[in-house]
């Protein structure tokens, strides 16, 4: 767009100077480039604006992004802990299944006394 206008613009001095055009072709390229000049400011903001979304959408990403790897990091705390909590789970259940295992024995050993002694 930039080149169209330099282009035009070009033609239209040296149409100027040399005298090429009549009263109607110069308004007429005047208008035309007004409207390029038009076009060209238009697509400036466009661009812009674009820019601008663009650079929001990067801070909105980047933000998402952090908050992402902060919830990452508190599932990853609770899941260690889980796992600590299961495996003290487990280990008390151990313990307690050997205290019975311990008491059945205690008792099985206590009774084969008794009987023992009773046959003596």
């Amino acid at each position: 767009m930039q080149a169209e206008r330099t282009k035009w613009k070009d033609e239209y001095n040296a149409g100027l100077s040399g005298g090429a055009f009549s009263v109607q072709d110069l308004g007429l390229r005047k208008d035309h480039l007004k409207r390029l000049d038009t076009d060209l400011n238009d697509q400036k903001r466009a661009e812009l604006a674009q820019k601008r979304a663009v650079t929001k959408a990067e801070r909105i990403e980047e933000a998402a992004r952090v908050a992402f790897q902060e919830k990452a990091n508190e599932v990853k705390v609770h899941e260690d802990r889980k796992e600590r909590w299961l495996a003290d789970l487990k280990k008390e259940e151990l313990r307690r299944e050997q205290k019975e295992i311990e008491e059945i024995s205690t008792a099985m050993h206590e009774r084969r006394r008794r009987q023992d002694r009773e046959s003596e």
